[in-house]
């Protein structure tokens, strides 16, 4: 019989000893992609002057803005010079409309290195995020220093974009925070039994925003309105082509995977596939199994120190 090949064993969350926090700076950048949209990207530096320290740039999942790293990035500001760019979508979180797609997101990924002076970066991206920041591999595939992907996969799962449409449809928006906070903390306790009303939040916050419909202040889902129609008239049979030529292109790429066990966005067969794809590459894997979590978890406590560790340990610690 054949052999199967051996997989990467996950490895536990450590936790960072804390050093006096350093302080951070917020700011937000313009850049104007190739077709005229502008992109709106989300900065917090804890460098010094002149120095931008270890740069990171985050990508989130498809309905998430910016904010989704917004505790990742202070969690690393707080212990390391470094500068987190964080990249609103076009279609979310302020940045413009125009046309959609994976292919446009990967343009404007480009335009947005360019556009900021970043030769290399760490990468960290969730959900479809992750297939932008591979799309890097045809690219510019010598900007990435390391990648982690957080229920990411080449090869993306309908369940979970169809649970996501379904929201959106039944209750495009809320009277207020408290209300849409209490309507996402109930439909997602399965998939998240474990979670905080403080992490619910989080996960709240990285998506809507406050807003008017009809003249009522209401709290609404932070996109464009054509990106919000676009995503929930999304044909999920014809917009989920596997783009695994991406993900081995990256084998020279240091990888951390992190794998929800209660994904409906990544299926467990693909993941066992990705850590199988691996085991040809020339440097390492990082495998992270997440128990009581699904899609999409927000980097926060001794899973962002975690990852910070994957990312800035030197190779041979890794």
């Amino acid at each position: 019989m054949p052999t199967q090949p051996k997989v990467p064993k996950p490895i536990a969350a450590k936790s960072t000893p804390l050093r006096a926090p350093l302080t951070a700076k917020n700011t937000r950048r313009c850049i104007r992609a190739r077709d005229g949209v502008e992109i709106f990207i989300d900065v917090l530096s804890s460098a010094p002057a002149a120095d931008r320290g270890a740069v990171f740039v985050t990508l989130p999942t498809i309905e998430r803005t910016a904010r989704e790293f917004a505790p990742f990035a202070h969690r690393l500001c707080e212990t390391r010079s470094a500068t987190v760019f964080s990249i609103n979508g076009r279609g979310r979180g302020g940045s413009g409309s125009g046309n959609y797609g994976h292919t446009k997101d990967a343009d404007d990924l480009l335009d947005i290195l360019t556009g900021l002076g970043i030769e290399h970066a760490h990468f960290v991206a969730s959900g479809y995020g992750g297939l932008v920041a591979m799309s890097l591999a045809a690219s510019r595939p010598g900007a990435m220093l390391a990648l982690t992907l957080v229920d990411s996969a080449p090869a993306l799962d309908a369940t979970g974009l169809a649970r996501l449409q379904y929201r959106l449809r039944r209750e495009p928006s809320y009277a207020g925070r408290e209300q849409a906070l209490d309507r996402l903390s109930t439909y997602e306790h399965k998939h998240f039994p474990n979670a905080t009303e403080q992490l619910f939040g989080q996960m709240l916050d990285a998506a809507y925003c406050s807003g008017t419909v009809k003249k009522q202040e209401r709290w609404i889902p932070d996109m464009q309105a054509d990106y919000l129609k676009r995503l929930t008239d999304l044909d999920l049979s014809e917009s989920l082509t596997p783009r695994w030529n991406l993900f081995t292109g990256l084998a020279s790429v240091p990888m951390m995977i992190v794998q929800p066990q209660g994904s409906t966005l990544v299926g467990k067969p693909v993941f066992q596939k990705m850590l199988s794809a691996r085991k040809k590459s020339t440097v390492s894997t990082h495998h992270m199994s997440l128990a009581d979590q699904g899609s999409t978890p927000i980097l926060h406590g001794k899973l962002c120190d975690a990852v910070i560790d994957f990312h800035l340990k030197g190779p041979a610690d890794r």
